[in-house]
């Protein structure tokens, strides 16, 4: 797993896709953490020690994050997440918004992106 798209440049970053953002954040001072498959404890103790902040992802990888049990959830400090962008498929409703209820407003949502690289996309967050 490894890589994120530029959101932080300075930050530690982690996904599973896109090794091309990868390149790109290690050519900016960013540091690129790498899992050789998708665990969803293991990606939880790879946020927490290396304080990962950016990670791209698919809904699918949610969706297994959240078959975790809550003693398992609780053990990590995932406080450093600040951009967690998911790609590939839609994402279900109910399925993000566990995301946003467990990690915060941090989820953002890419559409489009085979077409148009990571153009429109959805935030977590709600204004007005």
């Amino acid at each position: 797993m490894g890589m994120a798209p530029g959101p932080s440049c300075q930050g530690h970053s982690i996904t599973r896709r896109q090794l091309f953002f990868g390149i790109r954040l290690s050519r900016i001072g960013g540091v690129l953490v790498l899992m050789p498959r998708f665990e969803s404890e293991e990606l939880l103790r790879l946020i927490q020690s290396e304080k990962v902040d950016t990670i791209l992802m698919a809904p699918t990888m949610f969706g297994r994050l959240l078959k975790l049990p809550n003693s398992v959830r609780k053990r990590y400090d995932l406080s450093s997440l600040r951009h967690v962008i998911t790609a590939a498929v839609p994402c279900p409703a109910n399925v993000k918004r566990a995301m946003i209820e467990w990690w915060g407003p941090v989820i953002y949502e890419f559409y489009g992106s085979t077409e148009s690289g990571e153009v429109p996309l959805a935030s977590a967050c709600i204004s007005g």
